[in-house]
């Protein structure tokens, strides 16, 4: 049998992101966060919008530490997709680091080594080959924080790492790691929730200040303030928003996070030319993209390097964008404004919502990007597209030691359209002779 296939990383989501110019350093955060530091784990929890990536990425930009950076997405929700993300995130920064580690890894995935075997490995190697200070950030943890084998190696990470790593993990929602409240009771961790985390009166007039050249009197921002209930994100990262009677636009009573959002990704969206508009509203289903993916989804560009140039202007408008420059120009939408631009295309043209997930699984299978492929087949409700897929992506997860992954979107099929397939049957077999259950996979095998 053939050496398992490592699991594939994506780039992108172990790379540092690019500090943008009209980012606005907080110094109360910057220095309440260099403080909780010194504990091995802070946590910063704060619903969508509050700033929580921006204060890493611009603590990260000054800091004398090195950042190790990994953006968790919805694809990252199975352990050996998200522990060789976790590996790579340090090894982009230690390059000594990473040989022990993948190849624990890789014996986890042959079922060959427990999970707390391999987290061991983790952390001698690091003790091994790295000595000075560094953080790990595991940025929207929240998208994976309910696989408990995530949660449970994290949790014993940070309690068996050495002292000079520091681990900061960002979530939307609580966390529910399984020795929290010993690390807690120990002093090993700390945190940051909404509160702390709000625009306050005197942060809003250096926001305008520096990114808008225009001052407000304190009043105007003590307003601004209240009605946003400190979440301004929206306002923060769109230079399209007119600044100029702000107050005026804005609802009368306090806006929910949600309606304000709304309110304001509406005026930003209606604002842009319509080939600009076209674009962003095409792109929003995809997680992250840079010239070449918008050309094998959305085809030739009108004119030559039309697609760069695109990118690069939605980056200076700073319109919802993270960007990531590391091997080409990747970008990443604000959660939030792509699941407005997604639900703006569903309602303007469901039948072109329609054709580009189907164009999208068939790139990301080619790219062998499997997790992302199959979460564009659960939206279809199609089975035979899901069937289809299954039967290409089969063999290579198996190689690549993802079968758990794969068995349990095999068993999610209907028992009928699975037996009617036997392709699939072969795949589940497979499966299950690997994990041990070798009874039940040579009767699916027969």
């Amino acid at each position: 049998m053939r050496d398992p296939m490592p699991v594939p990383v994506l780039l992108t989501k172990v790379t540092l992101p690019h500090r943008s110019k009209g980012l606005l350093t907080r110094p109360r955060l910057v220095e309440a966060l260099e403080e909780a530091l010194d504990r091995k784990l802070t946590l910063l929890v704060a619903p969508a919008g509050y700033g929580k990536t921006s204060l890493l990425i611009d603590l990260a930009h000054r800091h004398e530490f090195p950042f190790c950076w990994y953006s968790q997405d919805q694809t990252d929700d199975d352990l050996p997709g998200f522990l060789a993300h976790f590996i790579a995130c340090i090894e982009q920064r230690f390059p000594a680091f990473g040989a022990q580690s993948r190849a624990a890894l890789q014996a986890l995935s042959q079922g060959e080594l427990s999970l707390e075997h391999c987290e061991t490995a983790i952390v001698n190697e690091l003790y091994q080959t790295v000595a000075e200070h560094f953080i790990i950030v595991l940025d929207d943890y929240h998208l994976v924080s309910h696989n408990e084998e995530i949660n449970r190696f994290t949790s014993r990470f940070v309690q068996d790492v050495d002292q000079n790593c520091h681990l900061v993990m960002l979530s939307r929602t609580l966390l529910a790691l399984p020795d929290l409240p010993l690390m807690v009771a120990r002093g090993q961790a700390s945190g940051m929730g909404l509160q702390d985390l709000a625009f306050r009166p005197g942060e809003v007039k250096s926001l305008m200040l520096q990114n808008y050249q225009q001052a407000i009197s304190d009043e105007a921002a003590q307003e601004l303030a209240r009605r946003t209930d400190g979440w301004i994100t929206g306002l923060l990262l769109s230079a399209q928003t007119m600044w100029q009677g702000i107050l005026q636009q804005l609802p009368t009573q306090r806006a929910s996070s949600a309606e304000l959002y709304a309110y304001l990704a509406n005026q930003v969206l209606d604002q842009q030319p319509p080939d600009l508009r076209d674009f962003l509203l095409r792109t929003s289903y995809m997680d992250e993209f840079n010239a070449e993916l918008c050309q094998e989804l959305l085809g030739p560009p009108p004119a030559a390097g039309a697609w760069q140039a695109m990118l690069e202007k939605i980056v200076a408008q700073n319109l919802f964008v993270l960007l990531v420059e590391k091997d080409g120009f990747w970008l990443r939408y604000h959660h939030l404004f792509r699941d407005f631009l997604q639900e703006r295309l569903r309602q303007e043209a469901p039948a072109q919502v329609s054709q580009m997930r189907h164009a999208l699984i068939e790139i990301y299978s080619r790219r062998q990007e499997w997790q992302k492929a199959y979460a564009i087949c659960t939206t279809l409700n199609e089975l035979e597209i899901t069937g289809r897929f299954l039967e290409q992506a089969g063999e290579p997860m198996v190689r690549s030691g993802r079968v758990a992954l794969l068995r349990t979107w095999l068993e999610a099929l209907p028992a009928g359209f699975l037996e009617a397939r036997p392709a699939l049957l072969d795949k589940l077999g497979i499966v299950l002779v690997t994990q041990g259950d070798t009874r039940r996979g040579l009767r699916l095998l027969d």
